[in-house]
């Protein structure tokens, strides 16, 4: 119990901390996530989600994608490389966007907690018969440190993660312009379906008019 009311303050205090000072904006994520061990240190991995904002109350993105990933050094690092096909809603019409990625984890549990960093190289590709953009594809280092801590003879798992986008190709200069902290709790049913429901705030940072969204949203997860 101690741990969880740790992990709970904590994400807490990260999200508030971040403050509402700016624009702010609420929404909601649904989604679904697919993991198959086909071989010996291989998996392969499908998620989908849909998104909303404007206080619950407008469809923003939908996004699905898939990836191919290795496991090294007793299953501790991860490397993973994927696509994924968004649609997006930009006001006054719908973008098709793609995006590729390659990802580089590393994790080791202690006792119940478990803890882990990942790096992630992004490129999002998007359509510039519909829009005009400065910099095309757009390039991200995404930084994500999360801890997570697993109750004993319980199917419940909490999780905090905080996660920094580090802007590669912008022309006045790379910076992080967003950071993303995510608290969850997952329920496991059985060995291969659980369910996650969580809080997440994106918080953009050195940029003009910064947004702070805060979602809640749900995961179910199947995993074989």
């Amino acid at each position: 119990m101690r741990a969880k009311r740790i992990l709970l303050t904590f994400a807490l205090l990260t999200m508030t901390s971040l403050g509402f000072s700016q624009s702010s904006d609420f929404g909601a994520i649904a989604g679904f996530e697919y993991e198959n061990d086909f071989a010996r240190f291989w998996s392969l991995s499908a998620e989908s989600d849909i998104k909303f904002n404007n206080m619950f109350s407008s469809y923003d993105r939908f996004k699905i994608g898939a990836s191919v990933n290795r496991s090294f050094f007793r299953k501790h690092v991860k490397l993973s490389i994927g696509g994924a096909y968004i649609n997006k809603d930009e006001t006054t019409y719908y973008e098709s966007r793609f995006r590729l990625n390659t990802s580089l984890s590393a994790s080791q549990k202690i006792r119940q907690f478990k803890f882990s960093y990942r790096a992630r190289f992004q490129g999002t590709f998007r359509d510039e018969q519909k829009g005009d953009y400065r910099v095309n594809p757009k390039y991200y280092m995404r930084n994500r440190a999360e801890a997570e801590y697993t109750f004993i003879h319980k199917p419940i798992k909490l999780s905090l993660s905080s996660e920094f986008f580090w802007r590669l190709n912008n022309p006045t200069g790379n910076i992080i312009d967003n950071v993303r902290t995510v608290f969850s709790v997952r329920y496991r049913f059985n060995a291969d379906n659980s369910m996650t429901f969580f809080l997440r705030a994106d918080n953009e940072v050195q940029v003009n008019d910064p947004v702070n969204a805060y979602y809640i949203g749900v995961t179910y997860s199947i995993s074989q």
